[in-house]
């Protein structure tokens, strides 16, 4: 078995913390980052676009990631049975903090790269006099959801503050809609919304999900370091068996209460599905970094992590507590929601690979998608790590 460790968080002047998850998710946010821009300049991608693309991906991978958690997981601690709509806690919704779920976090990102690809904001004076008024009225719908979930964002941490709190009045999530349209009616009057003309997303997923699997370490190791995805309970001799020191998934006592590092061995073996990722994903990413060297065809990575992560994910959810047990995590039609987004994934792995053999039958590269505005270097080497 493996013990169960206790990571302190790390005391900062002013009696701030740092918590070890939050470390490593940002060690992963940084490195992901780097690795990308390093590469796409290697490949001669426009890096200005590749920034612009990870930004609306990392946007999109937080946001969905809270709220897609909510949403699948957690949805009865929004909407208990015996409450009405407006009596919900709907501010769950806003607070970011509060929970997060990796494929949530996937189909956020998704939904990110998908705006990316359809719009860009830009400042009134950026764009001819012409064209300002092109988009009419979803320009306005657009802003005005960004703007609602701004303020719902801002008045759910307000009301985490104690010296705050009393100064927010009512519901965050009746504020959001509320103010939603009047800000996105004063942001429209200096922004706009518009569309990118030449980008493909295909050549910067693909570059992205080359460097994926290495970034993603950090962030497992996040998720294994807090123990916040414990699986159901493991026979006394099962190797990757975590010797829990408690016999419910979820631990006792406050993470703040742990002041040193400790390794303990319990007497309550269970399955850490954050650990058992990690350390799948340290061999994924040997795997790739091995190929970083090879001129593969656009597309490679994400067909390879699409058919490799998704199997793997879809049988480790398995070994999740059983629904209505121990706080156990909800079943829809039987399966998790990150069973059926793995389904979701097989599929997407499935078509890139079709659309890939038709862009090849055609005769189209896909790399050039990524290079229309990069400066050419006739002289530069090809990729190395």
């Amino acid at each position: 078995m493996i013990p169960y460790i206790k990571v302190p968080d790390i005391a900062l002047p002013g009696g701030l913390k740092l918590h070890p998850f939050g470390i490593l998710v940002a060690t992963a946010v940084m490195i992901g980052s780097s690795l990308a821009v390093r590469r796409a300049k290697k490949l001669g991608y426009d890096v200005v676009a590749l920034n612009s693309f990870i930004t609306w991906m990392l946007i999109g991978g937080f946001v969905g990631g809270h709220v897609f958690d909510d949403l699948f997981y957690h949805w009865r601690e929004i909407y208990p049975v015996d409450v009405s709509p407006f009596q919900a806690n709907w501010d769950k919704l806003f607070r970011l903090w509060d929970g997060l779920s990796s494929f949530g976090g996937f189909s956020g990102a998704l939904l990110g790269i998908l705006a990316w690809k359809v719009v860009e904001i830009k400042s009134r004076l950026e764009v001819p006099t012409r064209e300002r008024n092109h988009y009419g009225w979803y320009e306005w719908l657009g802003f005005s959801v960004l703007a609602g979930f701004v303020i719902g964002l801002v008045l759910s941490g307000l009301k985490g503050v104690d010296w705050a709190a009393q100064y927010v009045p009512g519901k965050a999530w009746i504020w959001a809609l509320s103010l939603g349209p009047v800000g996105g009616f004063l942001v429209r009057r200096n922004y706009i919304l518009r569309r990118h003309p030449t980008w493909s997303i295909f050549p910067f997923a693909d570059l992205i999900l080359a460097i994926f699997p290495v970034a993603w370490i950090f962030g497992r190791a996040g998720c294994a370091s807090v123990h916040d995805h414990p699986g159901a309970r493991a026979l006394g001799n099962t190797m990757f068996a975590v010797a829990y020191p408690f016999d419910k998934p979820h631990a006792p006592w406050r993470p703040d209460a742990i002041t040193k590092l400790e390794l303990v061995w319990g007497a309550y073996p269970r399955y850490d599905l954050g650990l058992l990722e990690l350390m799948f994903t340290i061999v994924l990413a040997a795997l790739f970094v091995l190929t970083w060297n090879r001129k593969l065809p656009v597309g490679s990575y994400v067909v390879a992590t699409a058919f490799a992560y998704a199997p793997v994910r879809f049988a480790m959810d398995f070994l999740r507590v059983a629904e209505g047990k121990d706080a156990g995590d909800t079943r829809h039609f039987g399966l998790t929601f990150a069973q059926w987004e793995c389904i979701a994934l097989i599929a997407i792995g499935v078509g890139s690979l079709i659309f890939m053999r038709r862009m090849k039958d055609k005769g189209i590269d896909l790399a050039e998608k990524a290079k229309e505005s990069a400066p050419v270097d006739e002289e530069a080497e090809p990729a190395k790590y």
